[in-house]
């Protein structure tokens, strides 16, 4: 191989790599989408965002679920992460953000982390293919493969090496840049939608600059991830704000001890995570494998046990270990007693760790490995024969991985394909050690591929992260199998509320119209909402996730259920028919949607009220009465809600321990209601402050830094 690639070449060669590593999840080959979470609850979510700044409406309420509940407050709404901007700006010119956009972000990160961990390790004056191997780890291996589906999760952790670089930087005396480093990949992690992974990676990251050998080093990392804070003070004075009224739950966990838990690290389909095997199979297993270049890289470091440069990454590697596993359950006992604490750490989320740090220690190996001298060259006869076989393997790995051909062997068989795997890969890297010129490079290049083979023969188009049939198009196609004037009749009325069963759509997916639901699924919940579900008789399937009776009129009147939802012909379809307070809408078709007919407004108040202006920030209403009276709106209370008449302030009280409730005087009044958080606006304050000054520090530093060089 050459001297040292270029990095422009690495990343333009990476990014055509990546598009053709995830070629069957987008256009034109398309024939399997990413399921789960990044379609149900990330992408309603993201979308809308999307179509309220396309309206020029900044999203700060979300009225769609739970009868209201803060949207930018929202960290997993990713709504301030500097790469979601560039993906509404690229969807601009669309009437909708398509989801093939999402999935297209996501594989954008995966590469965005590949390049990241490839420098970071060329920083560290590693060989060209030990960056590159290491940085596959990272990027493609079992853990980044398993997240495709987990938006936050994984875009928080592509961002852990450029905080490594930013802390080499600083212990190398290049404080500033590295410091500017550390501090952005902080911000980015935070920002980018979930706060246990930031937790993860910042343990990773103190644990690191610790272990650098230099207390210095230690300290400013603690400054620069303080700074951080400050920066993304946009997203977390809200979050903080908005989260008091959220329910608090210790969710570390028990740890994860069970030894049969990790084979899958070593063996790729121990558990069958083929596409068409049911989700419970295996049930609480997952796909974590590393490969190859992971096994030798670390075998090759146990040989030449060079630790000194490696001691940061087996100390931040041992301390995600321990988080992992919680020894003695001496790490919950920790975590119990700490409330903050307990809503961000978790053990399941330090596999991160542990993968990161055998992708750094496997490239430190392999790099030792091939800069050692050879005990003899290798012929090139026996390098042609590397060729073939890992051709040869190469076939028979795509062969079993391309749709509807036999599966990989499953448990103890699936070793077989790890061992020759693993066989190929040594016999090529050996031929690389042995080659030198034109010869080297095309070894390099056939181990590099294969290796790639493997990983996506293993980790793409599997059940995790993988479904086939095509998705929904929202704005296109409404929702699949609903007559159309039903739903036009939804959209018309979208003050009032939808209440919907197991069978019927997602109330998350309601987003994608603007309209609404007593019910929901997101972790925001507040503890009053749930207080008032519990006394309005609400059916509970999950903490987060309950419904109502169809015969509970109390509840339906003061939630301001309107129409109902229910699809196919279970038992609900004909208790709705044989109810005369349902009225069914549209032409029959899977969903049915019945209108109540006893609804009532989204609002009480005991006179005459108009309401002039609905939008999820606003509502904006017409009074008049001959005697003073409460007026309810039947929207969750949150700290940012206020309310005015005739523009005076009033103060909100609580009505059913959760909505708004105003006590008007007697007369004709305009009533203004507006959802305004403080702490956005405190929070933007502060990141713009922190943000300017970090400039101008910047900007002063460079100016010395001239000077000094022309002195």
């Amino acid at each position: 191989m050459p001297r040292r690639l270029s990095t422009n070449f690495v990343a333009l060669t990476s990014l055509v790599f990546t598009y053709l590593f995830f070629a069957e999840y987008l256009s034109p080959f398309r024939k399997v989408h990413i399921p789960y979470d990044l379609w149900g609850y990330h992408y309603p979510l993201t979308d809308y965002a999307f179509q309220a700044l396309k309206h020029f409406s900044f999203p700060a309420w979300d009225s769609s679920i739970y009868c209201g509940q803060p949207f930018a407050a929202n960290v997993q709404a990713a709504l301030f992460y500097p790469p979601t901007w560039i993906l509404f700006a690229v969807s601009a010119v669309r009437g909708h953000l398509a989801y093939g956009a999402m999935e297209a972000f996501v594989f954008a990160h995966i590469w965005l982390g590949f390049l990241l961990f490839f420098c970071w390790l060329r920083s560290r004056s590693l060989s060209d293919l030990a960056c590159i191997l290491g940085a596959g780890i990272f990027a493609y291996s079992g853990y980044a493969m398993l997240q495709l589906q987990h938006l936050g999760l994984l875009c928080g952790y592509v961002w852990l090496p450029l905080g490594l670089w930013g802390i080499d930087d600083m212990t190398k005396g290049r404080g500033w840049p590295g410091a500017l480093k550390l501090i952005a990949s902080s911000a980015a992690c935070f920002l980018a939608g979930y706060p246990p992974t930031w937790f993860v990676v910042a343990i990773y990251w103190c644990v690191y600059a610790l272990f650098s050998g230099k207390l210095t080093v230690a300290v400013r990392t603690l400054l620069a991830m303080c700074t951080s804070l400050a920066l993304v003070a946009i997203q977390l004075l809200p979050a903080i704000e908005a989260s008091s009224l959220m329910v608090k739950e210790n969710r570390y966990g028990n740890g994860f001890q069970d030894i049969a838990f990790y084979l899958s690290y070593l063996i790729p389909n121990f558990y069958n995570f083929g596409i068409d095997i049911p989700t419970s199979t295996n049930f609480g297993r997952e796909y974590l494998y590393l490969g190859a270049p992971a096994l030798f890289g670390i075998a090759a470091l146990l040989k030449y046990r060079q630790w000194r440069s490696v001691i940061p990454l087996l100390a931040s590697g041992f301390v995600c270990l321990v988080f992992l596993t919680n020894p003695f359950h001496a790490v919950s006992a920790v975590i119990g007693k700490l409330e903050i604490l307990s809503q961000v750490c978790r053990d399941w989320y330090f596999l991160a760790g542990v993968t990161a740090a055998v992708a750094g220690l496997a490239a430190f190996g392999i790099d030792r490995f091939l800069t050692s001298s050879a005990k003899q060259p290798s012929s090139k006869a026996w390098t042609i024969v590397c060729v073939v076989c890992a051709a040869a393997w190469a076939i028979y790995e795509l062969n079993a991985w391309r749709p509807h051909a036999p599966a990989f062997r499953a448990g103890w068989w699936s070793a077989l394909d790890a061992s020759a795997t693993l066989v190929v890969f040594v016999m090529c890297i050996f031929a690389v050690r042995g080659q030198s010129g034109h010869w080297r490079i095309a070894i390099s290049a056939v181990l590099v591929l294969s290796t790639a083979i493997d990983y996506k023969s293993f980790g793409t188009s599997k059940r995790f992260n993988a479904a086939t049939g095509p998705t929904l198009n929202y704005f296109k196609d409404g929702f699949t199998a609903m007559d159309p004037a039903a739903l036009q009749q939804l959209i018309a009325h979208r003050e009032y509320r939808i209440l919907l069963d197991e069978n019927a759509p997602s109330p998350v997916e309601l987003r994608h119209h603007g309209l609404a639901s007593p019910q929901g699924f997101d972790p925001f919940i507040s503890r009053r909402y749930l207080d008032l579900a519990k006394g309005l008789g609400a059916h509970f399937r999950t903490t987060r996730d309950f419904d109502f009776d169809i015969d509970n009129d109390p509840a339906l009147q003061a939630l301001a259920v309107r129409y109902v939802i229910t699809g196919g012909s279970g038992p609900l379809l004909s208790r709705l028919n044989a109810n005369p307070a349902f009225k069914p809408l549209g032409a029959d078709s899977y969903f049915h949607v019945f209108e109540y007919q006893r609804f009532s407004e989204p609002f009480s108040w005991d006179g005459e009220a108009a309401l002039l202006t609905r939008t999820p920030e606003t509502r904006r209403f017409r009074v008049s009465s001959h005697h003073s009276a409460d007026f309810i709106l039947k929207e969750q209370f949150f700290p940012g809600w206020t309310a005015h008449l005739d523009g005076k302030a009033l103060t909100i009280q609580l009505w059913h321990g959760a909505f708004q409730s105003v006590h008007i005087p007697p007369g004709d009044h305009l009533l203004d209601f507006r959802y305004q958080p403080k702490m956005l606006r405190v929070g933007a304050w502060v990141s713009a402050v922190t943000l300017l000054l970090l400039g101008i520090a910047s900007a002063v530093l460079r100016k010395k830094s001239v000077r000094s060089l022309r002195a």
